[in-house]
């Protein structure tokens, strides 16, 4: 089907059919990268070099530190990691944590979870467009508040939080900032210390990677003063990724989620303008030409890759 000229594929938000250099590149790796990372063989110590490999194009991304990068199965394993290691870490030292209403559900359960263990949370309502109200947030921190988890940009409206902001607010009150960047990740420029960001979670498969794969960025150097170490494990098991994710790394998977960052970060300018022409044309003819339509989502603050309208 997905060679048929006439089928044109909408669900770009849900999952990205695989990029052929990314196809070739994880074909190459189940061929010839095989070996346990943590083997010291050589098909081991070739396995490890690709993988420290991966991570440096990754972290390059969102201008952080190779070692700062996890690979993980999932932007939702990435997610869960996020939510409950720092809750299940810092029970001593708070048990609030706030987020918003729009966020998806591998952010929103964790954060139930905890719940039964004392640790409350205030959900953060959003405006028609899906923005979160700043001084809202601020107004929701007590001195208890461990976390804040506030998507990068929403799955289903596309809507973009002013994240530089929340960032600021988090590193002013010396609170941990984990964002659920899945749906931004490769599409919109991110730089990790620039926002201020803690924690984030992404995943190959929107980015035309594939399934299977996703990272979870920990900041490890320059974190808020007096957290040191504020995350912990959610599984246990051998000392892969450093011993924050056990479980032999799927080298093939990583290396084609590496290759899918490198043709993101070659072509997002000139990609993001064409998809923004593209997307703003289709809003634009639909409004204009459909009685009763409407635009879910900010009519600017968007992803260049998003529409939604009812």
């Amino acid at each position: 089907m997905m060679n048929d000229s006439r089928y044109v594929y909408l669900d770009n938000a849900a999952t990205t059919p695989m990029d052929p250099r990314v196809i070739e590149e994880i074909t190459k790796h189940f061929n010839e990268t095989f070996g346990n990372s943590m083997s010291l063989h050589s098909a081991g110590q070739k396995a490890a070099q690709k993988l420290i490999k991966s991570r440096e194009i990754i972290a390059d991304l969102i201008n952080a530190e190779r070692d700062d990068i996890y690979f993980t199965s999932s932007g939702t394993e990435s997610d869960n990691i996020a939510i409950l290691g720092v809750g299940n870490k810092n029970k001593n030292r708070g048990n609030h944590i706030i987020t918003s209403a729009i966020e998806h559900h591998a952010v929103g359960n964790p954060i139930k979870q905890l719940k039964k263990k004392g640790i409350e949370s205030t959900v953060l309502p959003v405006d028609k467009y899906g923005l979160i109200d700043l001084n809202e947030l601020e107004s929701a921190i007590t001195e208890n508040t461990l976390l804040i988890s506030i998507m990068f940009a929403n799955n289903e409206i596309g809507t973009i939080q002013p994240m530089k902001e929340i960032g600021a607010i988090a590193k002013k009150h010396n609170i941990i900032f984990h964002t659920d960047a899945v749906q931004a990740f490769g599409k919109v420029p991110i730089d990790v210390n620039a926002l201020n960001i803690d924690l984030l979670s992404a995943s190959a498969h929107k980015l035309y990677g594939p399934k299977g794969v996703g990272i979870l960025y920990i900041r490890n150097k320059g974190v808020k003063e007096g957290w040191g170490k504020f995350i912990e494990p959610i599984m246990y098991g051998g000392g892969h990724e450093r011993d924050m994710r056990p479980s032999t790394v799927n080298i093939p998977g990583i290396a084609g989620f590496a290759k899918a960052v490198e043709i993101a970060k070659k072509e997002l300018p000139n990609e993001a303008a064409r998809q923004i022409l593209l997307r703003d044309r289709i809003i634009k003819w639909v409004l204009e030409n459909i009685s009763d339509s409407f635009l879910h989502g900010h009519p600017t603050k968007r992803l260049p890759n998003n529409v939604n309208i009812n």
